[in-house]
């Protein structure tokens, strides 16, 4: 898989989007699935990228109504969360001149 194609990067600290269990929740990516791991997720949708991440969520298999909770999630459910700009001293000096 192409990483330029993804959401997110192994690493990332992501907000989980949509879903009924899951959103608003905060979690980081690990890396992605192995087939192995799909085969056992099970998952209805098999065209999108899923993350092995560092949180247990939820996940329900319709239409048995089957609860699970796992550390997986699909890469369109995640929101990367940028962390702040490095500072430039040029523009933001620690230290403010006194006239």
């Amino acid at each position: 898989m192409n990483f330029n194609t993804l959401r997110c990067k192994p690493g990332d600290l992501c907000l989980v989007i949509g879903g009924k269990h899951n959103s608003g929740k905060v979690v980081t990516t690990i890396r992605l699935a192995t087939e192995e791991e799909i085969k056992e997720i099970k998952p209805k949708i098999t065209d999108q990228p899923i993350w092995k991440v560092d949180t247990d969520l939820r996940w329900q298999y319709l239409p048995s109504g089957k609860i699970k909770d796992q550390p997986f999630i699909f890469d369109s459910r995640l929101l990367p969360i940028n962390g702040l700009p490095e500072e430039n001293e040029e523009q933001h000096p620690k230290e403010i001149p006194v006239s």
